[in-house]
């Protein structure tokens, strides 16, 4: 079992998370701010392995996908050759897929969270 203090931080940084999450799925972020949550999750999930034992907690984390720009950079030639529009294209088909691991991250950390009060309490 972690400290006290581990699990408090824990506990703010799945709020963080979750709160950065929000933010990008509703609108307001950037893709620097995207990238700056990519990071903050693998991070995190790192931290997470390393500082519980709680085998449905640590099922979830492996669940949260791996988040990248250059996952998502892997769009169809036909988008690249496709003058004017091809620039919006890209952006938009990469910002759909990204939004698509958020959310699905995001129901993983919101189950983790759940589990990690119920273990605190």
């Amino acid at each position: 079992m972690a400290t006290e203090e581990t699990q408090r931080n824990i506990a703010r940084q799945l709020k963080d998370i979750l709160s950065q999450m929000d933010r990008i799925i509703n609108g307001a972020a950037n893709k620097e701010d995207m990238e700056n949550l990519f990071r903050y999750s693998a991070e995190f999930k790192i931290f997470l392995k390393s500082n519980t034992s709680n085998s449905m907690i640590l099922e979830r984390v492996a669940l949260i996908p791996d988040m990248s720009f250059e996952k998502y950079n892997e769009v169809s030639l036909a988008i690249y050759l496709l003058t004017f529009y091809g620039g919006y294209l890209r952006d938009r088909t990469i910002r759909k897929k990204a939004l698509a691991d958020i959310k699905e991250a995001q129901g993983y950390y919101s189950s983790i969270q759940f589990l990690y009060k119920s273990e605190m309490a």
